[in-house]
């Protein structure tokens, strides 16, 4: 699993919520939501591996 791919997930999300809403001012939610991306990006990586 490259460190590249998550990096890239969590800054993705970062860059999605922006999009969604450029006065968002609950910087907690938007890195939940990057950390979230990044745990499903990782398990479905764990997954792939696996199989």
């Amino acid at each position: 699993m490259a460190v590249q791919e998550l990096r890239q997930s969590y800054i993705q999300s970062i860059g999605h919520a922006y999009d969604e809403n450029h006065q968002e001012a609950n910087l907690i939610a938007v890195l939940t939501s990057a950390k979230n991306s990044v745990q499903k990006k990782t398990i479905e990586k764990i997954k792939e591996l696996n199989d």
